[in-house]
């Protein structure tokens, strides 16, 4: 089973307190499960449109905020070059 660390309100926190230990887990497991997932890469397209080498989203917002690149979609996530490299 995988492990979280999770950040809980101390108010949230005592409210769970009166829960059985199952109970608690149950809840937690279930809002994990709902969180939704950060993309792992993001896809890259040349100026041309010619489909890159994917990058990590890291990457993707450092290229998009030295206007490198713009944004293109979200789903799936995608950037364009704004001009190609030889």
């Amino acid at each position: 089973m995988s492990r979280y660390t999770i950040t809980v309100p101390a108010a949230l926190w005592q409210a769970l307190a009166s829960l059985s230990a199952d109970e608690r887990n149950a809840l937690l497991r279930a809002a994990l499960a709902n969180r939704p997932m950060r993309p792992q890469r993001v896809a890259v397209l040349a100026s041309d449109g010619r489909p890159l080498d994917p990058c990590r989203p890291t990457r993707a917002r450092q290229l998009v905020a030295r206007g490198r690149a713009v944004f293109l979609s979200q789903d799936p996530p995608t950037i364009r070059l704004r001009r190609s490299t030889p």
